[in-house]
């Protein structure tokens, strides 16, 4: 495993299984304005919808703690700790299942690499994702600087996820979303 997450706590939990066989199980904290069916059935509806586009989910089990809202979620081989009651950053987190997970890379030096993939992958299943890519591109930077050359969160986020997830809808739209979408696949698979 590259990390690994422990979420300890009272969670209300439930669990299911998606058509392709993930057994998927979430939590949610006391206090959290969440029920935990709808945080199950949000999160087999995110595995599905990527595995359209990116292939077979590349694990047999996900964990889905939901946490108080801290604002995002990390993620975690097989794993996601939710820190928000957003549809958006869920679908962000399964897509880094896929890039982090299964197309690993280090998250300091190439951050781009999981960030801007998943910001796609999100862009891709939610339209108002896209939409608020819509003037990424033109922010000044570059998307493939390490960590460390980055002198605010802001500046981070406007670059790797914002002008990198840009980037990957503007080039899929470019060589055709079938195109596109194989290439994805065949490097996910490598």
């Amino acid at each position: 495993a590259r990390d690994v997450s422990v979420a300890v706590g009272r969670f209300a939990t439930a669990e299911g299984t998606t058509p392709d066989g993930v057994r998927v199980t979430v939590g949610v904290t006391p206090g959290v304005d969440a029920e935990p069916q709808d945080l199950l059935d949000a999160t087999t509806e995110a595995i599905e919808d990527l595995e359209e586009f990116l292939g077979p989910f590349p694990y047999r089990t996900l964990t889905v703690p939901l946490l108080p809202d801290y604002g995002g979620g990390i993620e975690y081989p097989r794993s996601i700790l939710q820190a928000s009651p957003s549809r958006e950053v869920l679908v962000h987190e399964v897509a880094h299942m896929w890039f982090y997970g299964m197309v690993g890379n280090s998250q300091f030096r190439d951050p781009w690499l999981d960030e801007a993939f998943a910001t796609w992958a999100e862009a891709v299943v939610n339209r108002s994702s896209a939409r608020q890519l819509e003037r990424a591109l033109g922010v000044v930077g570059d998307v493939g600087d390490p960590m460390d050359a980055f002198r605010t969160q802001q500046q981070y986020g406007a670059r790797v996820y914002g002008k990198g997830g840009a980037a990957l809808l503007e080039a899929r739209e470019r060589a055709g979303v079938e195109a596109f979408d194989a290439a994805v696949r065949c490097y996910v698979d490598a």
